[in-house]
């Protein structure tokens, strides 16, 4: 069961992945509103997220941590 908000989407960015953590400032910043951001609490890119003002967290699930774009 999917739970609908207002920023639903299908469109998430996991950090924790290879392809995405090379340049994870240049890949939020070119991500849609409305876009999920995905990444553990050990991922050395946590602090760059939780400092972005158009990120606002969401929920954490064990040691997964998601945010949204504004």
């Amino acid at each position: 069961m999917t739970r609908r908000t207002r920023f639903t989407t299908s469109s998430i960015i996991d950090l924790d992945s290879v392809t995405c953590s090379t340049d994870p400032e240049e890949a939020i910043g070119f991500a849609e509103r409305g876009t999920i951001i995905k990444l553990s609490s050990s991922n050395p890119f946590l602090d760059l997220v939780r400092s972005r003002s158009d990120l606002k967290f969401l929920r954490k699930e064990g040691e997964v941590l998601y945010f949204v774009k504004l």
